[in-house]
């Protein structure tokens, strides 16, 4: 980007964010649209201006976030539930704060983008509940959310059927020195694993997840009926479909999982019935049905793909083999935030760096990355903080009062369970979801409260006109 052209965002961008300020509700809405579809204009629109529509999302929210912190007319919200998993995010910011200073790091500059991928998101969690106002106002953000995702899910069936070699299945460039790539299902098949409108695979496996986690739960909510839930069984369905044709084992694994545990959660605690189940059995049969004639080939290539691997094993170990090979290696203080990250180092410092900085240590699962990054003190508050949020999702789950608001509850417990292995601060999409989830979270516990306080009130209200009788 020339300097010109730069200088004219910028003095754009003036008149921009003071508008937004005061549309912050809805620019936290319009970010999570973007976030699935600026892998889009990275990849095909704007390759030369990748790097600042990346940080676009991230403009929007801090106008957002200094919107809602001017914003007089909000109501105070309270959260007295939230305070330990509260304070661990206070602790994680500090010592993240420190880190900048960490002289391990390669670059300043990096730090400061390893600092954004950690904490910035944070905010959410305690904006997200002036959004969203119960579960039904939830329900209703859903159902225009999902029917705003379709492109992106049918676009994974279209890029599964070209070529690898197609434009639509390129990932993200970071730089014109290095060669976009796309991976493929392995030995023998040449088909793509689709990314769909997001810059890497990872991206789109995430989303598939957290897709099929809403509509799942709505579905349920709803004791599985066709009646105003075909968009739900529709995304139900897609995402599904879309998921073989990622390649992803650990995506594939995830989806089936939830999908039995919800089941298995709503019998016993009595929200799904025999006849319920009778329904979900049938319904289960045709989405199966439905998948198998959308997504016959990509089923055949994920299954061919899963039979030649021979590492299953040494997968399911990896996230303790690597986080313990990252603690006998890494710095007491950890290489640096971001340090560990391909896009982000070839964005700061260029193209073919040799990583030096790390010592030859080069390690895949964000467990042992972030304890590299960050040292042993850093993997503990920041895991800890994610552990956190596990128990008290599923506390959530199993004491809610309300149907809807146990199974939201549920839903979420589970997604934050799949990402103490999956990637959260080295996934900008993930981490958008996942806070953006457990502020939704606390918007149900706060409607909890809001519904016993109400009943409360109609119970002194009958007494009082009992003892006046």
């Amino acid at each position: 980007m020339n300097k010109e052209v730069l200088l004219f965002a910028l003095i754009l961008a003036v008149p921009i964010g003071v508008l937004l300020l005061k549309r912050w509700r809805w620019t936290i809405l319009f970010v999570m649209v973007l976030l699935v579809y600026e892998g889009a204009l990275r990849k095909w629109l704007f390759p030369g201006l990748q790097a600042y529509i990346y940080i676009a999302k991230d403009f929007l929210l801090l106008t957002s976030y200094v919107g809602f912190l001017l914003d007089t007319k909000k109501s105070v919200i309270r959260f007295p539930f939230a305070k330990p998993i509260a304070f661990l995010m206070v602790a994680c910011s500090a010592y993240f704060v420190m880190l900048l200073a960490n002289p391990n790091s390669p670059s300043f500059l990096l730090s400061l983008l390893g600092l954004k991928n950690y904490i910035f998101y944070f905010p959410l969690v305690f904006i997200v509940p002036h959004l969203i106002l119960d579960i039904e106002h939830f329900r209703r953000l859903f159902k225009l959310y999902m029917f705003l995702m379709l492109p992106a899910l049918i676009l994974s069936f279209i890029q599964f059927s070209l070529p690898p070699t197609h434009f639509l299945n390129n990932y993200v460039q970071q730089s014109d020195a290095v060669q976009s790539i796309t991976s493929k299902f392995g030995e023998g098949d040449s088909r793509a694993r689709t990314a769909s409108t997001f810059s890497y695979l990872a991206g789109n496996v995430t989303f598939t997840i957290f897709m099929v986690t809403l509509s799942l739960t709505f579905l349920i909510i709803d004791n599985f009926k066709l009646k105003n839930n075909i968009l739900s069984y529709l995304v139900f369905v897609l995402s599904i479909g879309g998921m073989f044709t990622t390649g992803s084992r650990t995506g594939l694994f995830a989806l089936f999982l939830i999908t039995f545990a919800f089941i298995g959660f709503g019998v016993v605690n009595r929200f799904i019935t025999s006849r319920i189940l009778v329904r979900f059995i049938a319904a289960f049969g045709f989405s199966s049905a439905a998948i198998l004639y959308l997504a016959q080939d990509a089923v055949s290539s994920m299954f061919i793909r899963a039979s030649r691997v021979s590492d299953t094993n040494t997968r399911l170990w990896a996230p303790l083999a690597e986080t313990y090979s990252a603690f006998e290696q890494a710095p007491l203080g950890g290489t640096g935030m971001a340090s560990t990250h391909g896009g982000m180092v070839t964005m700061v410092l260029g193209p073919n760096q040799s990583f030096e900085w790390l010592n030859g240590v080069f390690l895949e699962l964000e467990s042992a990355r972030v304890l590299l990054e960050t040292g042993i003190l850093g993997f503990i508050l920041y895991f800890g903080m994610r552990f956190m949020i596990v128990i008290y999702a599923f506390r959530c789950a199993f004491t809610f009062k309300n149907k809807a608001n146990s199974l939201i509850a549920f839903g979420f417990g589970l997604w934050f369970t799949f990402h103490l292995v999956l990637y959260v601060a080295t996934n900008p999409t993930a981490a958008l979801f996942y806070y953006f989830g457990l502020g939704v979270l606390f918007a149900m516990h706060i409607s909890e409260y809001h519904i016993a306080y109400f009943k409360k009130t109609q119970q002194l209200s009958a007494f009082q006109a009992a003892s006046s009788s």
